[in-house]
């Protein structure tokens, strides 16, 4: 049985979300701005993609001004966001709202395009984005870091081959092999450009406009990994769990060490969880875990995963295991009472009882109302002989149940057996018959009772 609380992670990890920020309408500010680029195409190249190569850097230029907008409006704001940061919500805010291209011939016999874009942003995007949770902001730095890296690559590969080629043509020789590189290049190019525009609709929701563009994307291009990544999500939204397996599976072959395979290891690691695969979200997390920095992005994510991680441990009963990721878990962070809890069910499974009631303690002095140490410590207080103690724990519990899963027969039956070594029979007897009344399958209970009713 898992013993901490999945649910939350879940949501983390298998759906982006995306915490809407209330704020008062009135309150909203757009701003706008203009970029303008250039491209010289050269005769052999698609002008179709030579347009999208001038309105890129156009909007290149457009995401400098407003980076520096985003940087002084959260300034002004007190928003707490990083110069990385900065870069992600203006290329997952940015809205296009006008792009044109005009062409002008060269004497060379080239073509400059020109590229000029409207773009604004307004301030509720970016409170809504900024308050995301940090695993999608640590998806959209990994993708657009992706993308930017590969946009440059892209530059120096074109102009590389343009220049071959017209050496080659200096010297009359064939360029028909470069130009079906270049051609190569235009698709990979279109490929990239598409990512960017499906992963700006999968984060406005648009689920359906999303898988679209990202199946435009693998068509190009079938080699890009954050493409499988994405409509690995996007077949998770839909609930088809098997193709998004398939899909998270595709990046990771590709390259198992990138930022997306990072990625689809953590998507395929919650499906596999849902499915009961648990020495495959074993090995998925393991990886995950290797791969992954704690920083302020990924501190939450890695806390969790450890959790999960160490309770599938516990279930295996490789209790060293569940214990090491517990500890790891309370190194991040030290102030969650459900890790304390699960790392002292662990102890107490080795039979290391003064460490599993210490844990218990460090528990209950994080959150003094988190009702299963009580539990846990009263029963480890009546193997003490420290029935008091164990007495005024039950009645914690039974104070702070609300909507603990632990079924109220548990503190009753732990009663009985305090009272029965404080040599209290009747209320003995009257705890142990409330717990079988609750509970009649409670062995325990009827065990004990039959003892007490001989006394």
């Amino acid at each position: 049985m898992i013993k901490y609380s999945i649910s939350g992670w879940k949501i983390m990890v298998s759906v982006f979300l995306m915490a809407l920020l209330t704020v008062p309408l009135a309150s909203a500010e757009k701003k706008i701005f203009h970029g303008t680029g250039e491209y010289t195409m050269s005769d052999y190249e698609t002008p179709e993609v030579a347009k999208q190569r001038a309105i890129a850097y156009a909007k290149q230029r457009a995401a400098e001004q407003a980076g520096v907008y985003v940087e002084t409006y959260s300034r002004m704001n007190n928003m707490q966001i990083t110069e990385d940061k900065v870069g992600v919500l203006v290329n997952s805010a940015m809205l296009i709202i006008e792009q044109n291209t005009e062409m002008q011939q060269l004497p060379t016999g080239d073509v400059r395009i020109v590229g000029k874009i409207t773009a604004e942003i307004d301030t509720d995007t970016i409170k809504e984005r900024n308050s995301n949770q940090d695993i999608d902001m640590l998806r959209m730095k990994e993708m657009y870091t992706y993308l930017s890296v590969e946009n440059k690559k892209d530059e120096k590969e074109i102009a590389r081959l343009k220049n071959e080629i017209k050496e080659m043509k200096s010297k009359e020789l064939s360029t028909k092999d470069l130009q079906i590189e270049v051609k190569v290049k235009e698709q990979f190019f279109l490929a990239n450009q598409k990512l960017n525009e499906a992963s700006t609709l999968y984060y406005k929701n648009e689920y359906d406009n999303s898988m679209k563009i990202v199946n435009d994307v693998l068509r190009l291009n079938p080699k890009n990994e954050w493409g499988y990544v994405l409509r690995g999500d996007l077949f998770e939204k839909n609930k088809e769990y098997n193709k998004a397996i398939n899909d998270y599976t595709n990046a990771i072959n590709i390259d198992p060490e990138s930022g997306a395979a990072l990625s689809a290891y953590l998507g395929r690691g919650v499906l596999c969880y849902r499915k009961g695969e648990y020495d495959k979200v074993i090995m998925d997390f393991s990886r995950v875990l290797s791969m992954m920095p704690i920083n302020n992005y990924s501190r939450e994510l890695v806390f969790y995963v450890y959790c999960v991680r160490a309770d599938l441990y516990y279930d295996r009963g490789e209790y060293e295991k569940a214990i090491d990721d517990y500890t790891k878990a309370i190194d991040i962070n030290n102030k969650d009472a459900e890790v304390f809890k699960c790392r002292a069910v662990a102890y107490f499974a080795k039979e290391e009882y003064d460490k599993a009631l210490d844990d218990y303690t460090k528990s209950i002095t994080v959150n003094n109302k988190y009702a299963a140490s009580y539990i846990g410590r009263a029963h480890i207080y009546n193997c003490k002989g420290e029935y008091d103690n164990a007495i005024k724990d039950c009645e914690q519990f039974i104070k702070y149940k609300g909507e603990s899963s632990i079924k109220m027969d548990v503190p009753y039956t732990l009663l009985g057996i305090a009272y029965f070594g404080k040599i209290d029979y009747e209320r003995a007897i009257t705890y142990l018959e409330k717990a079988i009344e609750i509970n009649p399958n409670n062995k325990a209970a009827k065990e004990v009772l039959e003892i007490v009713s001989k006394k």
